[in-house]
């Protein structure tokens, strides 16, 4: 958006920006009026064109976040099992979103629940072993699991 921005309302850069349209129609032999009558349909089409443009990114907006962002706040105010929820709701939308899955398991462990934070956590370790494992080696979030022997074996100790 900002390179966009700058090429289109910075006259310098939006005279270097049609300077190398130009260049590139005379290279593939297109008429550069044809450069000029698409310069002008698209400047005054150009506010439709950037609201459509808004409104597909809205649509296609990671909705997964929106419910893994809350989850983490109410995680934050010790309000586990609406975090649980909230995680629940990304991991519909995303399935494979290691995060959610993570947090989610920090949630379980927070309160107690050491199956389930096993089995969750054994989830996000299964999208990305790599930053899970050790991420739960030191999270504080698991530290009443930390003996337990399930618990090491899946951290790999």
């Amino acid at each position: 958006w900002v390179i966009f921005g700058l090429l289109w309302f910075v006259q310098p850069l939006n005279q270097f920006f049609w300077d190398s349209t130009y260049s590139i129609t005379e290279t593939l032999g297109v008429p550069p009026e044809m450069a000029g009558i698409g310069y002008a349909l698209f400047r005054e089409q150009s506010n439709i064109l950037i609201l459509g443009l808004v409104g597909v990114l809205w649509l296609f907006r990671r909705k997964e976040i929106k419910w893994y962002n809350q989850g983490n706040k109410l995680r934050k105010l010790q309000r586990y099992e609406d975090a649980i929820a909230s995680f629940d709701k990304a991991i519909q939308i995303h399935s494979d979103f290691p995060y959610a899955w993570y947090n989610k398991a920090c949630c379980y462990a927070l309160q107690g629940n050491v199956p389930l934070a096993i089995e969750t956590l054994q989830q996000a370790i299964n999208l990305d072993p790599d930053q899970f494992r050790e991420q739960a080696k030191t999270d504080s979030s698991f530290d009443t699991i930390q003996e337990n022997q399930l618990f090491k074996n899946l951290i790999g100790e």
